[in-house]
């Protein structure tokens, strides 16, 4: 069998103590000690502003502002299923119910059941001035249409 040989160099070498755990230690403790300290006077200091201004006939000041004026308009949506829920709600009423647009003009709504069944019965109503509009607007197409035959009736006998 080999043996093992170990080399050893007498300059190289390490240091024997490191680091000193009672120094450490005592560090430690005194932070924590003095942490504890510091806690207990600034709870003590607050508790003597606060007896001052009960002495002095003031309420103790909170963080919390309890007359909250809501923000100016427009707001954000807090809850919107149930805004698109109140919102479906009102366009129903308004479509499922009797009304007035415009009183001095006499202009009405009606529920939209009862407007569909009127226009069933009576049909769309028919004025004279849409009767001129679709007359003019069939002859423009008639004379386009009209141009563009005769135009490729001349194409072809070319």
């Amino acid at each position: 069998m080999s043996e093992v040989v170990k080399a050893e160099n007498s300059d190289v070498s390490y240091e024997k103590k490191d680091v000193n755990p009672r120094a450490i230690l005592y560090i430690g403790i005194s932070i924590i000690i003095s942490a504890v300290i510091i806690h207990f006077a600034v709870w003590r200091l607050f508790d003597l502003f606060n007896a001052r201004e009960v002495h002095m006939g003031k309420p103790p000041a909170t963080l919390v502002n309890t007359k909250r004026q809501p923000p100016p308009a427009p707001r954000l949506q807090t809850d919107a299923p149930d805004d698109l829920q109140e919102m479906r709600l009102r366009e129903k009423a308004l479509l499922e119910s009797y009304g007035w647009v415009d009183r001095q003009n006499g202009i009405a709504h009606i529920p939209i059941e009862r407007a569909i069944a009127l226009l069933i019965e009576r049909g769309l109503p028919k004025t004279q001035q849409a009767s001129e509009n679709l007359t003019e607007k069939q002859m423009s197409v008639n004379t386009k249409s009209s141009i563009s035959r005769t135009a490729e009736q001349e194409r072809n006998q070319k």
